[in-house]
């Protein structure tokens, strides 16, 4: 009886440290995924909070799921950890994991965010065969990767994306934003977000929404995804394949012929320009972008968005290496 009961104490031991190793691989995975999205835009960032689920295959119970304690901060975008995440952390995304769970589907994963339009959600369905289901406060009536929740009366509309791997929860959300963009769902105007939509996406992705942009002739939307670029891309270390490049170039061709063919103002013929293709008068907008900044992100005074010159320093001599161009990155 007693080498019994000892076998079965090292069972429960075996068992549980199993368990406890399929969690911390999930925490690290969690933890780890945090820098792989998009820049979020508004229109797809909850008043809730935006917080992220997942558990092992075994979980049944709401308190054995593994999420962020006191949701993610978005901040310009980008989604940021606090802390650590921790088992039982999330009541809400938990009981929303394991009510899909519980029709079948064998996702592990989930991440609350705010419900866009429903032909965005379709085509994100059709792009990567996901299919959509309703999902009232969260609880599913089917198995399905998207959920809906079209809210009620005190209640914020949401959607769930679910994964089966939580490494495929970014690449979803990645997706979503990118359909959002090509779709122009009202963020068309955001050149910074499409600026870090182009940097993360494939060539199919980037020539869409690349022609997108060259599409609207009369805005100078172009012009500022450029400067965004070019400010993204300090290092030159983003952008390196040959494919890339050379679409990139492309586009920048297209802009400089439309905003030479198409100025941005009635009095634009007149204006004059020095060595450096910006205006001689204030608010010295640079002829080739129709901005305060050059194709290559700096402006009259050779500072780019964040203040800093290629040699590192701002304006009031402070210096930052990583805006340095004769630095090598690490």
């Amino acid at each position: 009886m007693k080498i019994g009961k000892e076998i079965s104490n090292l069972i429960l031991t075996i068992v549980k440290e199993g368990h406890n190793s399929v969690n911390n691989r999930l925490i690290n995975s969690m933890s780890r995924i945090i820098n792989e999205f998009s820049k979020l835009p508004e229109s797809l960032i909850p008043a809730v909070g935006i917080n992220i689920a997942a558990c092992s295959k075994d979980v049944k119970e709401i308190s054995e799921v593994i999420a962020f304690p006191g949701r993610l901060r978005v901040h310009e975008g980008d989604i940021l950890q606090q802390v650590l995440p921790q088992i039982g952390a999330s009541k809400h995304l938990a009981e929303v994991l394991l009510s899909l769970r519980s029709k079948e589907s064998n996702s592990n994963s989930i991440i609350n965010l705010k419900l866009p339009s429903g032909a965005i959600i379709k085509k994100l369905s059709e792009k990567l065969d996901l299919k959509i289901c309703n999902a009232p406060r969260g609880i599913s009536e089917k198995n399905g990767e998207i959920l809906i929740d079209n809210g009620d009366f005190g209640w914020e509309p949401s959607l769930y994306i679910a994964a089966n791997g939580v490494n495929n929860i970014p690449k979803i959300v990645n997706e979503l934003i990118e359909t959002a963009v090509i779709n122009a769902n009202g963020i068309e105007g955001d050149a910074l977000l499409l600026a870090n939509v182009i940097s993360n996406s494939d060539l199919e992705t980037n020539g869409a929404i690349l022609n997108f942009i060259s599409n609207d002739t009369n805005s100078t939307l172009g012009a500022e995804v450029l400067s965004n670029l070019a400010a993204l891309d300090k290092t030159n270390t983003i952008f390196t394949d040959t494919e890339t490049v050379d679409q990139l170039n492309n586009f920048v061709d297209t802009i400089a012929s439309t905003n030479s063919i198409n100025p941005t103002s009635n009095d634009q013929k007149n204006v004059e320009y020095d060595q450096n293709g910006f205006d001689l008068s204030e608010p010295f907008f640079n002829k080739d972008t129709g901005t305060a900044y050059n194709l290559d992100g700096f402006d009259k005074y050779g500072y780019n968005s964040d203040g800093y010159n290629k040699s590192g320093f701002n304006n009031a001599k402070n210096y930052n290496s990583s805006y340095d161009e004769n630095v090598s990155p690490s």
